[in-house]
């Protein structure tokens, strides 16, 4: 999702030290609330390769350990792996 606001620098500053100069999550958090306009939702669409299933399980028989690394949630990671 992509979202804009068009601010005034005086009301950017002030919700910027409410709110901790956005140096946490939960501080950015503030900025959500702040007349933000939806401009775009996306998504990405990235599927598994042909051939993974048979290559980890190749690399399992040659006593290779595979680990998948990702940014994605837990719950994402894990519904992918499986």
């Amino acid at each position: 999702m992509t979202t804009y606001a068009d601010l005034p620098m005086e009301k950017w500053e002030k919700i910027r030290a409410t709110n901790n100069d956005f140096k946490t999550l939960e501080d950015k958090l503030g900025l959500e609330l702040s007349e933000l306009t939806l401009v775009s939702i996306f998504a990405l669409v990235d599927p598994v390769r042909p051939g993974i299933k048979e290559a980890i399980a190749q690399c399992k028989l040659s006593g290779i350990n595979v680990r998948m690394v990702t940014g994605d949630h837990l719950d994402t990671a894990i519904a992918i792996s499986k």
